[in-house]
């Protein structure tokens, strides 16, 4: 598949006259550099702190401009001093370094004792142990050499499974090799560069994969061997790319690869034209984001799929019960329920875990399959604020707890407000582009709505959301009144859920369509027990929307499509 990218205008969240949220990614350059000065007030090191991306050392995660290290919710302060060594060591990639290049990088040259170094070095090595008893890395020292940083290619210290079956998984990093120019002209190498800082920043954005900075991959140069280069630099996939120009012309081929299978897992050619170098750059690089979220999810599944259930760490635990939420089955939510609490038995802190967690919650009241409603609505609810607080900064997190709290209190403006949060942190979030379709169906914006989905779509054509975005766009067209376009996409997806058969039942009882709007209520009464205008109310806050689509279920035959539920305050 080939993708060519209109201009995009600003795009608008759902609801009170909102700006628009246009999927950009902005630049942002660091200002304040955390680094140790020296006596006159000056920084002896050479390193900009504020200006390195983040990096993993085996399954320690490191935030350079934050002078943090930690691992789930372990997270310490270190000194600036330890923090420029963890960088110069990093951007080593394995390679020995002298004493005398350690000293020019951590202090600018400057006449230090051997006490200062072995001091550093003694404190780089003690954040290496983990709390499993395995390393986050090895720091070795080369007598009269230097010294040697090595970690596991894994995104995990290297502790072995119970059963001996590898490695446990941790979440999955990524690393951007640099983009080869393929074009005649040499000159043209600065786009190709641009062309990776700007996916590399994009790739960022997204919490549930970690992204190796750019300047840990800049010296392995385009042609390096990405096994190699994953081996090197510790990562479990690759993302490789070239750039070919044409006059004004310019295509862009990208393929990400599993190196532990040594296999492609997703490749694309985008193409576009070069009138604006910046907004095509932006274009891709938020295309390829919203690509490689979904493309690394199902092949980490797949892994957390071949592990024993007993064997299972935090996130595998998580990864698992995603598949199972997503069956919308009464069973399978229960057993992604229990996964979730194991989970967060060994990692209380773990945003995504919490956000699924609340997800699986509202799906059990708003299908009715407990007799203990109100203590789901609680667990749901309580699960969604621990989400909120420690997923600040996760997209996918902040938009999975919004369509949370949109079923188990009907608090649509929160939701609407974490929607929006979640889509300024990452535009390449297809998930988040959905939940705001969702919210602004609920709203009765019909037209937001549409742009919502179509966005999501857009963003992630081949995973099942996007299937599920074409689907909802159908509910979005009966929301807009055009009952027979709602008609027409729903005839062209398969994505069916119990609150899509009863809309559908709706619009074609609206059309006349008796025998078609039947079999979609039967279809939605043989999948839950929810009264249909309890479902209508639940699902839809607008009046005027609510009252049109409970008259199209009375023409599909429904008796009980009544009035619903009382008018909300945004009904006035």
């Amino acid at each position: 598949m080939t993708y060519k990218f209109p201009n995009k205008r600003n795009q608008s969240m759902p609801g009170d006259g909102a700006p628009d949220l246009a999927p950009t990614i902005f630049r942002l350059s660091a200002c304040v550099a955390a680094r140790a000065p020296t006596g006159n007030g000056v920084s002896d090191s050479k390193l900009d702190l504020a200006a390195q991306s983040d990096f993993q050392l085996g399954g320690l995660w490191v935030l350079p401009s934050l002078c943090r290290v930690g691992r789930g919710a372990d997270e310490v302060r270190v000194e600036p001093k330890v923090m420029e060594a963890l960088v110069v060591f990093h951007r080593a990639a394995g390679a020995t370094l002298s004493r005398e290049k350690l000293i020019e990088e951590c202090w600018g040259g400057r006449i230090v004792s051997d006490d200062a170094v072995a001091r550093l070095i003694a404190k780089v090595r003690r954040l290496a142990q983990s709390r499993e008893g395995g390393a986050h890395f090895a720091l070795e020292t080369l007598p009269k050499v230097g010294f040697r940083l090595t970690w596991p290619p894994s995104g995990e210290p290297a502790n072995l499974a119970a059963d001996g079956s590898g490695p446990k998984r941790g979440k999955p990093s990524l690393a951007v090799l640099p983009f080869a120019n393929l074009g005649p002209d040499p000159g043209q190498d600065y786009f190709a560069v641009g062309m990776t800082e700007e996916i590399v920043t994009a790739l960022g954005r997204i919490r549930s994969i970690f992204v190796t900075g750019s300047g840990s991959t800049r010296g392995l140069g385009a042609a390096a061997d990405p096994f190699e280069a994953a081996r090197r630099l510790g990562v479990d996939y690759i993302l490789e790319g070239s750039v070919r120009r044409s006059g004004a012309a310019v295509r862009i081929c990208v393929t990400l690869t599993d190196a532990g299978r040594k296999a492609q897992v997703w490749g694309e050619r985008f193409e576009g034209a070069l009138d604006d170098v910046f907004a095509l750059q932006d274009r891709v690089a938020l295309g390829v984001a919203g690509v490689i979220e979904p493309a690394v999810r199902a092949v980490e599944l797949g892994y957390a799929a071949r592990r024993p259930v007993d064997n299972l760490g935090c996130y595998e635990l998580h990864l698992q019960a995603a598949a199972l939420r997503a069956t919308l089955r009464k069973a399978e939510v229960l057993k992604a329920i229990e996964l979730l609490d194991r989970a967060l038995a060994l990692d209380p802190g773990f945003a995504p875990a919490l956000g699924q967690a609340a997800s699986c919650h509202s799906l059990m009241v708003l299908h009715n399959w407990s007799e203990q409603p109100e203590f789901h609505r609680r667990q749901g609810l309580a699960m969604a604020e621990r989400a909120i607080s420690t997923g600040s900064d996760d997209a996918a997190v902040l938009a999975q707890t919004a369509n949370a709290l949109m079923e188990l209190d009907n608090d649509l403006a929160r939701a609407r407000a974490l929607i929006g949060r979640a889509v300024s942190l990452n535009p390449g979030c297809a998930y988040a582009w959905f939940v705001g379709g969702i919210a602004a169906l609920m709203a009765g914006d019909g037209d937001a709505a549409a742009r919502h989905f179509h966005e999501a779509a857009q963003l992630d054509p081949l995973s099942p959301l996007g299937e599920m975005a074409q689907a909802h766009l159908a509910m979005a067209r009966l929301a807009q009144g055009d009952f027979l376009e709602a008609a027409r996409l729903h005839r062209e997806t398969t994505y069916r859920t119990p609150r899509i058969h009863l809309m559908m039942a709706a619009v074609h009882g609206d059309l006349g369509n008796v025998e078609e709007a039947r079999r979609e209520l039967a279809l939605y009464t043989a999948a839950t027990d929810v009264p249909p205008e309890v479902m209508v109310g639940r699902s839809v806050h607008h009046l005027a929307l609510r009252n049109r689509i409970l008259e199209g279920l009375g023409h599909a035959g429904c008796a009980r499509a009544g009035a619903g539920r009382p008018p909300l305050a945004e009904d006035q």
